[in-house]
């Protein structure tokens, strides 16, 4: 029966099921796992070299799935399933709209009423608050963005699985 986690070339460890790299992160639960069954005496196979292009494949699936995670801490989890996610962007537009509006006239931006008290005393404030909101949300997703892209292109650079393992060990999330 094979082992449930195989070390790389590069000292990287990943699962032999799915092989997806583990992130050095002690809260993920494939590392406690690994933590777990490693403390009780076990060793990781040093599988069979692995074609460069499967490799660079596995790793580049590894890298999206860590990128979705890191995202997934910017976004509210009900956002996807509940509709928040159109609420929130509405939300935006109405605010990206009434920018140049020196007066605002009641109804006009209901969602962003629905945040008077919340966000801000006015609409206008709360226009500012939303506003200041998305603004940090990009940022916060572009320097993810930038991480992924970045570590992409150094696995899709690299000429032997020890690269596909350096450009994996280089990753540092925001």
């Amino acid at each position: 029966m094979p082992k449930p986690f195989e070390l790389t070339t590069h000292a990287q460890v990943r699962t032999t099921a799915t092989s997806t790299f583990l992130p050095a992160d002690a809260a993920n639960r494939a590392q406690r796992e690994y933590s777990a069954w490693t403390a009780i005496g076990n060793v990781p196979e040093t599988g069979a070299p692995t074609a460069l292009a499967d490799y660079q494949a596995k790793a580049g699936g590894t890298v999206r799935g860590q990128a979705a995670t890191e995202r997934a801490k910017h976004i509210s989890s009900s956002a996807a399933s509940s509709g928040q996610e159109l609420v929130d962007a509405l939300t935006i537009r109405q605010a990206e709209r009434a920018v140049g509006d020196l007066v605002i006239d009641p109804g006009e931006y209901p969602l962003l009423e629905a945040l008077i008290d919340i966000k801000g005393a006015t609409v206008a404030l709360v226009r500012d608050q939303v506003l200041t909101d998305r603004d940090a949300l990009e940022t916060s997703l572009g320097a993810v963005e930038d991480v992924l892209q970045t570590a992409l292109a150094a696995i899709a650079a690299a000429t032997d699985n020890t690269e596909v393992d350096d450009a994996l060990a280089a990753v540092s999330w925001p």
